[in-house]
């Protein structure tokens, strides 16, 4: 039976169960970053048919999976990699193109390996067995016909030794390398594989019992790697558990660092230089599980490509989507968690932002073709990742509208145009005329402020008429530890970030600035800054003889604010702890954390401070 040929039943009777669970979990964690490289490389190869570096990329990724699956008794994927793989290698001489139906073509193929990782049922499931064969058959048809050769393309050039690519290791080497193989071992196993031309190197090691499935999948492994630094694979709940660990370190350093200078005094040095060792060390181990838990976006947004070629496709509309920013890292928990929500946005910006018809564009003196684009950076211990689109904006009376017909909001009350924007986030809303698979059901961007708020993240909204809209999502590089200010204010202390003071000053009767004679600003030098209503944030009275002691300036995207507090307690390092549900109406607040002391204390949250009225103390 040629290695192309494959039944129903043939899929169904072999043994899934025979190979150790650890074994058969590294290879599906295994098979998942190579589909992520071939998602990756067809959506570049959609942009640059004839390439060959990335044709030869996804042709090493099947069959890497290919060759691993079958280490592992894993039939239905071995089947799928290797079709697919011999329909890159008709790419990789020339004789297909890689157009777009050969890349939907692959794609699916992707997505079928992916389902069986996810669901490893899949393989028992007669259903799905059917699908997949009509698939392959669908593939070996492409194959034998040739049915997408343009006669008019241009030559491929492919890669051979005699190019100055580097090589990979040859499966025999590595093995001769280790111990495993000898020369003779390695010469007779080519001569079987010269006598059948479909079996792999290894395949045949094993078979005639020179070496084992895990000899040869370790080999395999290496052969992928090479030049590459060594990786072990750490599950990430040991990751979670280790910075825990360091958070419950940092904050009981503090408690017996604070208890033991209290004691025998802060003058004592070889107290004060063990400690400071001891804090220096300990920071260390911190930034270094705090790294392992960083990874790029580059995943995450290979993902949302997809999606919006998907999504433009499904709508036929013409849209340039571009992706800025991928290696901007972010805590691993974030980065996953922000995916759904960046789905939604993507869809939305797709279907509701960019017009449906060229016509309209070409009456607001636009482009044809609409621009969504999704960009990621880093500052001051955020990555923002923001989504836009160069489509018809938001319309504020449409979506006033919509909120009063679905009752949403209150009609005798006056909305400023910022806060009719943000209707579109509230559940139950949405403009959408008819339901389908991609909007209309009034859930997806409720999902993404609940989604965002989970993480300790903020999303705005910027939009103009027939300019565009832009969602813009403020996100915790990680969400663990921060540098915080330690002030008292109201007989209590609280936490500001640190990267939010701009300046502390002792204010003068002459600084202030009455208006209603009440302190309202507060003069800076040149600055005329607003000052904060604290008893706003506490819902108190202010006391007739209240003096503020200090003035605390932050700053925050270029603004200021003033803040009047008591005293100045101390910086630290802080462990963040998220508020609990029964927080969470606590809107000046962002969490929690413990001080030195073994108190608990507040963190203020400074974009809701700055977002307050500004109003006379």
């Amino acid at each position: 039976m040629s290695s192309l040929d494959f039944t129903v039943e043939e899929l169904l009777a072999n043994d899934y169960d025979s190979v150790d669970e650890e074994f058969l979990e590294d290879f599906f964690v295994e098979a998942k970053e190579h589909i992520e490289n071939i998602e990756m490389k067809l959506l570049e190869l959609e942009k640059n048919s004839s390439d060959p570096e990335i044709i030869n990329s996804i042709f090493r990724s099947y069959h890497t999976i290919k060759g691993l699956a079958g280490f592992v008794s894993q039939l239905l994927i071995q089947k799928i990699a290797h079709t697919t793989e011999t329909l890159m290698d008709l790419c990789r001489n020339n004789e297909i193109n890689a157009t777009k139906k050969i890349i939907d073509i692959i794609l699916l193929s992707t997505d079928l390996i992916n389902k069986i990782c996810q669901e490893q049922s899949l393989n028992k499931n007669e259903n799905f067995i059917k699908t997949t064969c009509n698939h392959l058959k669908y593939i070996q048809n492409v194959i034998e016909n040739k049915e997408t050769k343009d006669s008019t393309s241009t030559e491929i050039p492919l890669e051979d030794e005699s190019s100055g690519h580097l090589q990979s290791p040859k499966i025999g080497e590595i093995l001769e390398h280790r111990d495993i193989l000898d020369k003779e071992d390695i010469q007779g196993i080519l001569k079987k594989q010269n006598e059948n031309t479909e079996m792999l190197f290894g395949e045949i090691a094993v078979k005639e019992q020179k070496a084992s499935p895990k000899d040869v999948v370790e080999a395999v492994r290496t052969q992928t790697k090479v030049n590459t630094n060594e990786y072990m694979r750490v599950p990430l709940s040991k990751i979670e558990h280790l910075t825990n660990m360091i958070g419950e370190l940092m904050i009981t350093h503090s408690v017996i660092e604070q208890s033991t200078l209290n004691s025998y005094g802060a003058n004592n040095n070889s107290i004060s230089s063990n400690f400071l060792k001891v804090s220096r060390i300990t920071k260390d181990i911190q930034n270094l599980a705090m790294n392992l838990k960083m990874v790029s976006l580059k995943s995450t947004f290979q993902k949302i490509s997809r999606i919006a070629r998907d999504t433009i496709s499904e709508l036929d509309k013409n849209i340039m989507f571009i992706i800025q920013g991928e290696n901007t890292e972010i805590d691993r928990s974030v980065a996953e968690k922000i995916l759904e929500p960046l789905v939604h946005l993507v869809k939305n910006a797709i279907s509701h932002g960019i017009e449906s018809s060229a016509e309209e564009r070409v009456a607001n003196s636009k482009a044809l073709q609409g621009l969504v684009t999704v960009s990621a950076y880093s500052k001051r211990g955020f990555v923002y990742i923001e989504v836009a689109d160069d489509g018809k904006g938001l319309s504020t009376e449409r979506i006033y509208q919509k909120a009063l017909e679905k009752n949403l909001i209150d009609s005798n009350r006056n909305y400023s145009d910022k806060e009719i924007q943000e209707f579109i986030l509230l559940p139950g809303f949405s403009t959408a005329e008819k339901v389908d698979s991609i909007s209309g059901r009034g859930v997806g961007m409720d999902v993404v402020k609940t989604e965002v708020q989970k993480i300790g993240g903020k999303l705005d909204i910027n939009s103009q008429i027939n300019k565009g809209t832009t969602f813009i999502l403020k996100l915790p590089i990680n969400n663990a530890v921060m540098n915080g200010t330690i002030v008292n204010l109201a007989k209590s202390n609280y936490i500001i970030p640190t990267i939010n003071v701009k300046q502390i000053i002792q204010p003068k009767n002459k600084q202030w600035i009455y208006m209603q004679n009440k302190q309202s600003m507060i003069k800076v030098r040149e600055d005329v800054i607003p000052v904060i209503n604290i008893w706003r944030i506490f819902n108190q009275k202010k006391s007739k003889d209240y003096k503020p002691a200090l003035i605390i300036i932050l700053e925050m995207e270029h603004a200021l604010k003033a803040l009047p507090i008591d005293s100045i307690t101390g910086r630290q390092e802080i462990v963040l702890k998220p508020l609990g549900e029964e927080f969470k109406n606590l809107n000046f607040f962002s969490g929690s954390s413990i001080l030195a002391d073994g108190a608990v204390s507040l963190i203020f949250d400074i974009e809701n401070l700055f977002k307050l009225d500004e109003g006379a103390l």
